[in-house]
């Protein structure tokens, strides 16, 4: 921090810029979230992933023997498909599968993350409170300069 002219402490420009940079980079974030499902439902139809290793007729099976109610291990054994690749077929029907999940998601941030903007969020209220709290200190030291100049 340096005193300007007017009398105002102010930052140095990389320290302005990095706020600047984390302020956009939060911004980004958010407006990436707001549109995820919006483009999601517009790509429903698209194929992701590699293909799935089973024939629309076992595709067929699969699902009519889910919907009789019969558990994906006892499904794969009939159908002589992996219990990957049946839990895949089932889960695709809601977009739930594996590889449907990790095409387009939320940027989430995990716990080290969010401490780590807790942090930031809190050195940042200290860096502009700095300069009020420099200035606090500056005239109560004046005026206790002052007072103890009377006491001679």
């Amino acid at each position: 921090m340096r005193l300007n002219a007017d009398g105002v402490w102010i930052w140095s420009e990389a320290v302005a810029a990095g706020e600047g940079l984390h302020d956009k980079y939060n911004d980004l974030v958010s407006k990436w979230n707001h549109f995820v499902p919006i483009f999601n439902a517009k790509v429903h139809l698209r194929n992701v992933g590699r293909p799935l290793g089973a024939t629309d007729t076992q595709r067929e099976t699969v699902i009519k023997l889910r919907k009789a109610g019969e558990s994906l291990r006892a499904i794969a054994e009939e159908t002589s498909l992996s219990l990957n690749t049946v839990r895949t077929i089932v889960d695709q029907r809601d977009r739930r599968d594996r590889t449907s999940i990790k095409y387009l998601e939320r940027i989430r941030r995990d716990k080290g993350e969010m401490a780590e903007e807790r942090t930031w969020q809190s050195r940042k209220r200290t860096r502009h409170g700095l300069p009020r709290r420099i200035d606090a200190f500056q005239r109560q030291s004046a005026q206790l300069r002052k007072e103890a100049k009377g006491l001679k």
